[in-house]
């Protein structure tokens, strides 16, 4: 599954929190509140779970959207300080 998770967090340590593990779970940060990452159903499951339990529901926000691969493939991508290179018909933002 190829996954875009978003989010809006109010607090700094739920920031940290919420984007440290993402990318302990293979996530790439697209930009500061955006991830990819490249999973399983398995752990689409326990990443919707423990994100539920790191925010506070009544004042942030996470989305997370199940991309297909003709989608990624069809990225339209500008950015005039991230290079994107392509590697198995995937991207990687450095």
């Amino acid at each position: 599954m190829n996954i875009i998770v978003t989010y809006d967090i109010v607090s700094n340590k739920r920031i940290n929190e919420v984007s440290e593990y993402l990318k302990s779970c293979g996530f790439f940060r697209l930009q500061k509140s955006v991830f990819y990452g490249k999973i399983d159903n398995e752990t689409y499951n326990n990443i919707k779970y423990e994100l539920e339990n790191m925010i506070n529901l009544d004042v942030d926000s996470i989305y997370i959207f199940d991309i297909c691969n003709k989608d990624i493939n069809n990225l339209v991508y500008k950015s005039s300080n991230i290079e994107k290179r392509f590697i198995n018909n995937e991207f990687l933002l450095i």
